[in-house]
This record gives C-alpha cells, sequence and structure tokens, in this order.
C-alpha cells in the first residue's frame, strides 16, 4: 500500500489535534471508518513523524491485513486500499508539512537554528543531497553537520537510516557525551571536537538546541 505521502514531511501538532487526533503517550491517533462502516482503522503518528495503521473488522473484532499483503486481489480488498490511501493522503495534505528531513526532531533542530541565528541548511555536495551544514556568516565556520545513515553503520540499535547532527563541543562534553545510543562519538569530523547526536525518537530535543547553540559560539571567529 502507497503511504509515500509523508516521505520528507513533519506533522504540523496543531493540525493534527484540528483533524481530530488525539495524543496518546506522545503519539496522536486517529480512527475513522472505511469500507461502509465494515472496518475501522486507526492511525497513529509518532513523535519521528511515522506513520502506521491498523484496521480492524468491525464484525469479528480481529485484525484485517489483507490490503497490506502484496499479490492479493479482489474487488473488497482493492476497494480497502484506494480508500485507505485516500484517508492517508487526505492527512498528509492537511496534517504534514514539507521538510529537508523524515524525523520531526531534525526539523525541530534545525528550526531553533534558523529562528536563533538566522541560519539556513547548505547542502554541499551533489553526490550526498541529503547531507547538510550550518555554518556561521561571520566566520563561515560549519558549527552542525546533518547525515542520514544505515543505523548499522553506527553500531546501534534499531533497522533502516537515522538522521544525525554531528556538533562541535568542548573536551569534557566530547568525552563524557557518548553513551552509545543517544550521543556517539563524532561521525565524519575530528573527534576530538565534534560529537554526534542520534535524531531519533530518544533525543531530547531541548538539550540538543543547547548543544547547538554552545556550537555555534564555538564557530566563532
Amino acid at each position: 500500500m502507497n503511504i509515500t505521502f509523508f516521505d520528507n514531511k513533519t506533522p504540523n501538532i496543531q493540525k493534527l489535534a484540528d483533524y481530530g487526533f488525539e495524543e496518546r503517550g506522545g503519539k496522536y491517533v486517529y480512527g475513522i471508518e472505511i469500507a461502509g462502516g465494515q472496518l475501522f482503522t486507526t492511525v497513529t503518528i509518532d513523535r519521528d513523524g511515522k506513520v502506521s495503521t491498523e484496521t480492524v473488522d468491525v464484525a469479528s473484532g480481529e485484525i484485517y491485513s489483507l490490503h497490506l499483503v502484496e499479490g492479493v486481489t479482489g474487488a473488497f480488498v482493492g476497494a480497502v486500499r484506494e480508500e485507505l490511501e485516500r484517508v492517508l493522503e487526505d492527512i498528509a495534505n492537511e496534517c504534514f508539512e514539507g521538510g529537508t528531513f523524515k524525523s520531526g526532531i531534525a526539523q525541530a533542530v534545525t528550526d531553533f537554528a534558523k529562528e536563533k541565528f538566522g541560519d539556513e541548511l547548505e547542502f554541499l555536495w551533489e553526490g550526498f543531497p541529503k547531507d547538510a551544514v550550518l555554518r556561521r556568516k561571520d566566520s563561515g565556520k560549519w558549527y552542525a553537520l546533518f547525515v542520514e545513515l544505515k543505523r548499522e553503520k553506527l553500531d546501534i540499535d534499531g533497522e533502516g537510516d537515522v538522521e544525525i547532527a554531528v556538533i562541535r563541543a568542548l573536551h569534557d562534553a566530547v568525552s563524557s557525551l557518548p553513551d552509545g545510543r543517544r550521543f556517539l562519538p563524532s561521525y565524519h569530523m575530528n573527534k576530538k571536537n565534534w560529537v554526534t547526536a542520534v535524531l531519533d525518537s530518544g533525543a531530547d530535543v531541548p538539550y540538543i538546541c543547547e548543544l547547538l547553540s554552545k556550537s555555534y559560539d564555538l564557530a566563532k571567529k
């Protein structure tokens, strides 16, 4: 089933609430009847902006998943796929905003830099179109590098890709912050002067923004 409507977009919390989503334990949940009331689908959006669905057969109370199985055909299954895709596309259009990153965490950090320092992301490498930097206007020095990598490349738990921010830091932070999960030794940059923040659901956004402010100061002339 097509859920690419959400690619490179981030949820707007106020718009989710206006649409009818309810906040439950840090996630946002919305329910809707489909297939003429025969099925009930719950749409869940987590802190990273990841969207998942669960569909239940109203009569039996059991999970309905035939529409998710590739190769399964039939008029009813096809109609369910089409209706659910219309629902998801509408949510993407009404509640999500275009963004550079997949995760709301990365977007929040770069939005902070834009608001506080007036700095926009710079995409410097044609061969790596998703990688970007933030740099001071006065010194021209970078104070953050944003990269998307496979989790296995960083040797952290989980599957798939994750976004990271590599940030300048003082020596005591460089040596004390890495914990193997939220913060790692510097990726790509000098390990004596930089540290990596993992931008997923375990991230402490206010603290990362605090580190970004310190990194900005360290990048002065």
